[in-house]
């Protein structure tokens, strides 16, 4: 009998540890979830139409698609517009 009491005490010791352990580690993920700061782009757009690319044309955009990047990244950033059509492309974005 003094052998499952003492199998019943660590049960029980066991388990509170294991409760205040993920207590614990999820109070520190609410503290590293708040030190997060939101992305933030800003407010410019590089339409790819403005630096030559022809909406369903044989022709390639993959120049004009590539400088509308260049130039977003070398702004600063924003959002690189590619319009309603189909764009001829044969490059490899990375």
């Amino acid at each position: 009998m003094k052998n499952v009491s003492i199998l019943i005490a660590l049960f029980v010791i066991s388990c509170s540890n294991t409760i205040n352990a993920a207590t614990s580690n999820w109070g520190m993920a609410n503290k590293i979830i708040k030190s997060i700061k939101k992305t933030s782009f800003p407010n410019r757009e590089y339409n790819i139409l403005d630096f030559g690319a022809v909406p369903n044309s044989t022709e390639l955009a993959s120049e004009a698609i590539n400088n509308a990047i260049i130039a977003c990244n070398q702004n600063g950033g924003g959002v690189v517009i590619v319009p309603k059509g189909e764009f001829f492309d044969r490059s490899n974005y990375s």
